[in-house]
């Protein structure tokens, strides 16, 4: 009886420390990215320590099936509980005496092997994991039964490996169509449409819901029927509708990224030079796009942006209705705010800021979806709230410039066609 119940606290508490581990290696690779460490190496380590304490996790569960006896439950017991949380607890707690270093990249990114590593998987993996579930399974088999199971085996067996080769393929190919700014420019002949944001929103979650409703506006690693949420980021998701409506869209990339995100061409300046080229941006856009935050450099760029008379390009983007609490997907939301680093942060503490800095918004949130323009006074102006789709929140864009001038979009919009 003893061990029976020993058998049920075990797994009760081990499931527990398995989303309690899912957490600590967030926060502890969050904490050791902003010591100036790289997100591959930083990402391998931490999650090969949580594969080691998984794999204790699977040892003790074994254990506790096979082995009797109080002793040998208990000891199953300490590698159930205690497997999965002690590597990221140990990160966690290293990274505070990891030394600081600077992980700041300038210039071109190197594009990373995705689609080689997706296809070695698939041959060099999938296929022999295949070929072999199908010898040992058929050759032992004797009735139809057997036969179906042998099929479904080396079909099902190596989908993991499969699922996952596939992903970086389509990761390759979205990195293959992913244009610097300088070649997004030189492509298009129309005024650019420039991002401003803190870079920390860069890989921060605008939209997270039903795959079936945004999975079209998302390039995922991992596509499969049992994937129905999809997380997407700010410029990933409205790119396209912006691209087509009104422009090529461009952004000044943090130093720290190791490969560029989807969405925005970016330029990676030097830290010499990146105010002059941010000018030279605002002096050749059409529009100027704002995700909603806080940094130093950014209340720098809203000045610039107000001394070159371009209030009345700028759009504020509010998050999408998908982020409010109490919706499907919103702890995913958290999660992957958690991992990225984004810090919290309101529209009274933004209202305040651009007060500060000669713009008058109003202190009154416009709400989830909302895109705000300003006046040639810069008097702020609320556009449309509770946009959804992308185009959702082009459109009024699109409407507001014509007003500027009247057929530049389209006339620009025909000369690409």
């Amino acid at each position: 009886m003893l061990a029976v119940v020993l058998w049920l606290v075990t797994c009760l508490l081990g499931f527990g420390a398995l989303v309690a581990s899912v957490f600590l290696l967030i926060t502890a690779f969050t904490r050791i990215r902003r010591k100036g460490y790289g997100p591959l190496a930083t990402g391998l380590a931490m999650v090969g320590g949580w594969l080691v304490g998984l794999g204790a996790f699977m040892l003790g569960v074994f254990a506790i099936a096979t082995e009797s006896g109080v002793l040998a439950l208990a000891m199953s017991f300490v590698l159930v509980v205690a497997g999965p949380v002690v590597p990221p607890a140990l990160a966690f707690a290293a990274a505070r005496w990891l030394p600081r270093k600077s992980n700041r990249i300038f210039g071109q990114r190197a594009p990373f092997p995705f689609k080689a590593i997706g296809r070695a998987i698939n041959l060099g993996l999938g296929i022999p994991l295949a070929v072999l579930l199908f010898y040992v399974t058929w050759s032992t088999a004797t009735t139809v039964k057997d036969r179906v199971f042998s099929v479904l085996a080396t079909i099902c067996g190596p989908a993991g490996l499969w699922l996952i080769g596939g992903g970086l393929i389509r990761r390759g190919n979205a990195q293959a169509a992913q244009p610097t700014l300088e070649t997004a420019l030189a492509n298009d002949g129309r005024r650019p449409v420039v991002y401003v944001r803190p870079f920390e929103k860069d890989r921060a979650t605008f939209v997270i819901g039903d795959k079936e409703k945004y999975g079209r506006y998302h390039t995922s690693l991992i596509d499969s029927s049992r994937v129905t949420i999809v997380a997407i980021t700010f410029d990933e998701y409205l790119g396209h509708a912006i691209r087509k409506a009104i422009g090529p869209l461009v952004a000044l990339g943090s130093p720290e990224d190791y490969l560029p995100p989807l969405g925005a061409a970016r330029k990676y300046a030097e830290d010499a030079t990146w105010q002059e080229d941010f000018d030279r941006l605002l002096t050749m856009a059409e529009a100027i796009v704002l995700r909603v935050g806080d940094s130093q450099n950014l209340q720098w760029e809203l000045g610039q942006i107000k001394a070159h008379g371009l209030e009345e390009r700028l759009f504020l983007v509010t998050g999408h209705s998908s982020l409010r609490e109490g919706v499907p997907g919103h702890w995913l939301r958290r999660l992957s705010e958690r991992w990225s680093g984004v810090l919290p942060f309101s529209w009274d503490e933004f209202s305040s800021i651009l007060r500060g800095l000669g713009y008058q918004l109003d202190q009154d949130n416009p709400g989830p979806g909302a895109v705000v323009t300003f006046d040639a006074g810069g008097i702020s102006k609320v556009l449309v709230t509770n946009a959804d789709l992308p185009e959702d929140f082009v459109r009024p864009m699109v409407n507001h410039l014509a007003t500027l001038q009247p057929g530049a979009v389209q006339s620009h919009a025909s000369a690409s066609a």
